[in-house]
């Protein structure tokens, strides 16, 4: 019999800095904070225009810092970071 475990939940918490007036045209940092026990983390940026209904994934962004553009086509984003960690053995 395979013995379940419970994991404990990882916790990301993710920021949005910028400078001056957000603005069309201004450069948004989004960081993604998390604790790293795991090297192998990696993180994916994802984004939904309509309120979490689809969302989709920003490719070739796995870096725990996102920058981008503030735009009047993004200017409703929801902004989210998924991390994946190496399963414990």
């Amino acid at each position: 019999d395979a013995e379940e475990t419970e994991e404990e939940p990882l916790v990301v918490t993710v920021s949005a800095s910028y400078e001056g007036e957000l603005d069309y045209g201004t450069e948004v940092i989004l960081t993604a904070t998390f604790p790293d026990d795991d090297p192998n983390a990696m993180v994916t940026w994802e984004y939904s225009p309509d309120g979490g209904e689809t969302i989709f994934t920003v490719e070739g962004e796995h870096n725990p810092t996102l920058v981008y553009i503030y735009s009047e086509d993004n200017k409703d984003y929801s902004w989210r970071a998924a991390v994946y960690t190496t399963p414990a053995e």
